[in-house]
């Protein structure tokens, strides 16, 4: 071989390559009210249409969408929408979508929606659920409530034992940060009892749970190694995790992720997930600086805060219970998450250093520990089951947990809450029924204590709305629910019923006529509400907290005292006749308006 051989001679150039752009599309998708971790990708030609997507994204998300027929993906009907957006991934993916998401109609080249291909580390399609689609005004009350969870949970607190120092959480507490009733203003109208059935049956078990020879031994020996006095909180919470142990209650003291911080003792659920039990203990009363109840609600938040993405989605309040023990005395809390933490004491605080002799404080302990044992198996159940996620169209995380009421003749009626409930402050909803032909609208209220007798009995007289169903709940809670009257708040009529009403049977006494329970439509159909504090003339009691103080009552009308016929007399007298003395009336003087739009004064 040459030299010349060695060396390239020819270069030939054939015509440019005509490029026909990418031969699949590979685009991010996204459901939207999912996990924003939940992204998966779909293989797609760009002469496809988007018609063609639809069916993809309904394959690969399976079972989501088995229900959309497939003979729908090709109209323009809400069946299945799906938008094409740009938006980097982020966890608040929700609020970007009604900004920049543009619908795609069914018939549409891929090519044409993504002429530039697809880019990566973005959403490229928003999947819009059908249910999503046809309750547009659902879905906005979804997304600020998810909003105002992730806006709380993003504001961060401070570690537990820093945050639960008296001098930092008072500060929080101006703001209601913890709805925990410290000081009585930080609280919601709704208790955790009405939002988490387990904490209601722990509260009757502590009361009626019949104790075992294991709970009362346990209990002598929890009290004889709390009643001992310890050098150190960890030296003494490590005994009582090991009490525990011996009584089949396994607790760890772990780090709490990314606090760093670690918990006297915990129980996750079996998935890791959720948090079912924490401890928080102090040595002694009052040693620590932070208060333990506070510490225990901020561990609470902070693992929320760890598993935000997925906690948010999920139709729970996330019960957890609290054991907070503080030297040789024990309470026990209750926590949800709705949009804030809230947390309610359960039961009273039990001293473990009782006189041998006080067999009624033993019993009450050892009830009160089986009655643990008890909710944390219905925990472990709760969190070993499937959460569904939380839809549009589904109640606050507020309301109350009953969805159902036993109608007379014996059926089990669902119904859902409305959307604006005005008088949730007084324990008062309102809803209609589903899945009869009817949707009755109904008014649903939970109360401690109610006389179905005295409601009955106006009712039939057409002067209160129609009692459809009354039921005892766990915790010493009543759930009514009755007709929804839409009506708006005179003297023989009314006085001549509550006469009645004291002759019925062997009598009956309402016991807190006001105009607020007086609703007029015409000079002279009424209605009478709010049995509450109702019963039989001569045991009917009136509750604490009797209101005197901008309420004018009778002489007698205090807490605890009988509840007599002349108190329901009276009351009325103070309603018709407020000008004759100058002591504020049972409610002030207003005018109301009737159905025919007249005016009236009471």
């Amino acid at each position: 071989m040459t030299q010349a051989d060695e060396h390239l001679h020819i270069v030939i150039q054939g015509p440019p390559a005509v490029s026909s752009g990418p031969l699949h599309l590979k685009p991010n998708c996204f459901i939207w009210g999912d996990d924003p971790r939940h992204i998966f990708t779909v293989n797609v030609a760009p002469k496809q249409t988007v018609a063609d997507l639809k069916y993809l994204i309904k394959n690969k998300t399976k079972p989501e969408f088995d229900h959309v027929s497939d003979r729908y993906l090709r109209s323009n009907a809400d069946h299945l929408i799906i938008w094409k957006v740009k938006i980097n991934y982020d966890l608040h993916l929700l609020n970007a979508i009604g900004d920049e998401g543009v619908e795609l109609k069914p018939l549409t080249k891929l090519s044409e929606v993504f002429k530039d291909g697809v880019e990566c580390e973005c959403i490229h399609v928003v999947v819009r659920h059908p249910a999503v689609a046809r309750y547009i005004p659902a879905v906005a009350r979804y997304i600020t409530a998810v909003d105002r969870q992730f806006a709380y949970l993003k504001k961060g607190a401070d570690t537990p034992s820093a945050g639960a120092k008296p001098s930092a959480f008072s500060i929080k507490q101006d703001e209601q940060e913890y709805l925990c009733n410290r000081p009585h203003t930080a609280a919601d109208p709704v208790p955790v009892t009405l939002l988490e059935p387990i904490f209601a049956e722990f509260m009757d078990d502590c009361q009626n749970h019949q104790q075992t020879a294991c709970d009362n031994e346990f209990v002598r020996q929890l009290s004889e190694n709390m009643s001992s006095f310890y050098s150190d909180e960890l030296t003494r919470m490590s005994v009582f995790r090991q009490v525990l142990h011996d009584y089949g209650i396994i607790f760890d003291a772990s780090i709490v992720n990314s606090t760093k911080c670690t918990t006297v003792g915990r129980l996750l659920s079996t998935n890791g997930k959720f948090m079912q039990v924490i401890v928080e203990g102090k040595n002694e009363i009052g040693s620590g600086d932070a208060e333990p109840f506070a510490e225990a609600m901020l561990y609470y938040r902070k693992f929320i805060e760890d598993s935000k993405i997925e906690i948010v989605r999920l139709r729970s309040v996330l019960p957890c219970i609290h054991i907070v023990v503080f030297g040789a005395c024990i309470g026990f809390a209750g926590s949800v998450f709705t949009e804030n933490v809230q947390s309610d004491v359960l039961v009273p605080i039990i001293p473990l250093f009782w006189h041998s002799t006080d067999l009624h404080m033993q019993v009450m302990a050892a009830r009160t520990f089986g009655a643990l044992k008890i909710a944390i198996e219905k925990l472990t159940h709760l969190y070993s089951q499937p959460i569904p996620p939380l839809k549009p169209e589904d109640p606050s995380l507020g309301c109350p947990y009953p969805r159902s009421y036993t109608t007379s003749t014996g059926q089990i009626q669902e119904f859902s809450y409305d959307e604006t409930q005005s008088l949730r402050g007084q324990l008062i909803f309102f809803g209609k029924t589903v899945g009869d032909a009817v949707g009755r609208k109904i008014c649903i209220k939970f109360v401690r204590h109610y006389s179905r007798e005295a409601h009955d009995f106006c009712a039939s007289k057409g002067h209160a709305p129609e009692l459809i169903a009354y039921k005892p709940l766990a915790g010493g809670w009543n759930v009514v629910v009755m007709d929804a009257l839409d009506i708006t708040p005179l003297k023989e009529a009314i006085t001549s019923l509550i006469q009645e009403l004291h002759n019925y049977n062997d009598g009956y006494v309402h016991g807190d006529l006001r105009d607020t329970n007086l609703f007029v439509r015409d000079n002279k159909d009424f209605m009478l509400l709010d049995f509450d504090w109702a019963g039989p003339i001569e045991k009917a009691r009136y509750p604490i907290y009797v209101n005197r103080i901008n309420i004018r009552r009778p002489d007698g009308a205090w807490d605890g005292e009988k509840i007599v016929a002349k108190h329901d007399l009276d009351m009325l007298e103070y309603i018709f006749h407020p000008e004759e003395d100058g002591l504020e009336p049972a409610a002030k003087r207003r005018r109301l308006s009737t159905d025919e739009g007249l005016s009236m004064a009471i």
